[in-house]
């Protein structure tokens, strides 16, 4: 799949998940805060201790929380990268993918740099622990996105997009669920910090693995005469 690639079509269609990461993360955010203008309205824009009820909603609700931040995270990002992918020929969804996963690692250094990591004495340092988890962030990034960028190329080309799309979708649900819902258990009870961490690390690096390696297998299965066969373009 990767033989003969352009390195500036390829740059290219990294330059195009880059910016259709950026707009996702746009439309999520906005998605995202509907919680909190639900509150506002409640208390007719009284931003008055606002986000304690807000952090006492999330934590009396984590579950649902959870599961919200998930499910809009997942289908806004794939929703996005599944349109990326049919804007250029296959070879060029795994480097859309890596747009995606550039802006990811990008705005997680940023928080690093800006925000860090408070761990569980209070202390403001990074320990050598937390840098672990770092790393598995980074590392899920570059898998999962490439992963799903190829699959959904696969589902568009065999006629199976809808069914890629709710696949890839609901496994980022999974994990931006699932990290939003270890940070407000660990909240409750810091005892559990390291092993619960541990354990979902362990579930979304299993997650990413088999995305990455499904999408790219299924990809490469796919021929140019399979992929130019189609007249007309693939709608959603």
């Amino acid at each position: 799949m990767f033989n003969s690639i352009d390195r500036r079509e390829a740059l290219a269609a990294v330059g195009v998940g880059v910016l259709f990461m950026i707009i996702a993360l746009v439309v999520q955010d906005i998605v995202q805060e509907i919680p909190a203008l639900l509150f506002l309205t409640r208390d007719h824009f009284t931003v008055s201790g606002l986000v304690d009820r807000l952090s006492s909603f999330e934590l009396k609700n984590s579950i649902l929380y959870s599961l919200y931040i998930g499910i809009t995270a997942g289908f806004i990002q794939e929703g996005f990268t599944f349109i990326a992918v049919d804007t250029r020929t296959r070879y060029m969804a795994f480097f859309i993918g890596l747009g995606f996963s550039a802006v990811d690692i990008a705005i997680l250094s940023l928080e690093m740099y800006f925000e860090p990591l408070i761990d569980i004495h209070g202390s403001m340092s990074i320990s050598g622990f937390e840098w672990i988890l770092v790393s598995l962030n980074v590392v899920s990034s570059i898998l999962f996105h490439p992963g799903t960028a190829t699959f959904m190329k696969w589902g568009q080309l065999r006629g199976l997009g809808r069914f890629t799309y709710i696949i890839s979708s609901s496994m980022h649900t999974v994990l931006d669920g699932g990290v939003v819902y270890t940070d407000l258990y660990v909240i409750v009870d810091r005892s559990m910090y390291v092993e619960a961490s541990v354990m979902f690390w362990i579930i979304a690096i299993a997650i990413s693995v088999v995305m990455f390696v499904l999408g790219v297998t299924k990809l490469s299965s796919v021929s140019d005469e399979e992929e130019f066969k189609k007249e007309e373009p693939v709608v959603f």
